[in-house]
């Protein structure tokens, strides 16, 4: 009534053996039995399963996790800043908020019962909406903060006074209307990724 590896426990049971009540109880304290063995303590089998306190200090590297377990970890170590190493700084839960748009050049937000020119980063990616009115073509609405801007110039298309309208990001922030309408251009519908 012992544990025994694998090659012991075969030799019980070959052909024309008669294994004693011995050695079936050695095949039985050798195999790992979901009752006995549950994820209250680490327990020897043919794997072993990491304890509660094991997956909180995340030290052990060869005992696998429950899904429990894994639960427990994302909760309490929360934010995830890398993954096994391989992926560099992962930003979960990075979440600047809304951010209300500095207007210039003439640009003013629609009126009050529009969503006013606003923008935030969320996950590494930045998103602008709003509705504004004013000013000229081919001059910047608003300028984004740094750690907002595209790594290069994006364009957007939009919708301008019941007709097409053109929006570029500039790799330096400036957010401009290219294709222009002073009666209202909409900005909702922007996102990307910030350098």
């Amino acid at each position: 009534m012992a544990q025994k590896n694998r090659t012991t426990l075969k030799s019980y049971f070959e052909t024309g053996d008669k294994p004693t009540q011995s050695q079936f109880e050695d095949l039985i304290d050798s195999s790992v039995n979901n009752t006995d063995d549950n994820a209250t303590t680490t327990k020897k089998g043919i794997v072993e399963q990491a304890t509660i306190a094991e997956v909180t200090t995340g030290t052990d590297d060869t005992r696998f996790v429950t899904p429990k377990g894994a639960k427990h970890a994302a909760e309490t170590h929360a934010p995830v800043l890398s993954v096994n190493g391989q992926t560099g700084n992962v930003a979960i839960g990075d979440d600047s908020g809304w951010l209300q748009a500095a207007l210039i050049n003439g640009f003013t937000n629609y009126g009050s019962n529009f969503q006013i020119a606003r923008f935030r980063k969320k996950n590494g990616v930045v998103h602008v909406e709003g509705l504004i009115k004013g000013g000229g073509p081919s001059v910047p609405i608003f300028v984004l903060p740094p750690g907002f801007w595209p790594e290069n110039k994006l364009i957007f298309s939009s919708i301008g006074n019941n007709s097409l309208a053109r929006i570029n990001i500039d790799a330096n922030g400036e957010v401009v209307a290219i294709v222009h309408h002073s009666q209202w251009i909409s900005l909702s519908g922007i996102s990307f990724i910030a350098d």
